[in-house]
């Protein structure tokens, strides 16, 4: 990998957390349980004592946020 690869994906990597730490915590959490951690939407409900709803929910609406602010900073 060249440094100019390795300074990009570090760029990206940077964007991604900056992005992440903008969403409110309760929908950063399922994210994280979602993405990081491999829980089911089901397992997220259960860790965080929501409805399956709620867990649907903040996850579309931290998706769609991060969207929004990585479109913003040209990612």
């Amino acid at each position: 990998m060249t440094p100019e690869e390795q300074l990009l994906i570090w760029e990206r990597q940077e964007l991604i957390t900056e992005a992440l730490n903008q969403l409110p915590d309760a929908q950063k959490e399922a994210l994280e349980l979602a993405y990081y951690k491999g829980l089911t939407y089901k397992e997220i409900a259960a860790h965080t004592n929501t409805s399956l709803g709620t867990v649907k929910t903040r996850l579309r609406l931290a998706l769609s946020k991060l969207r929004r602010i990585l479109n913003q900073s040209q990612f």
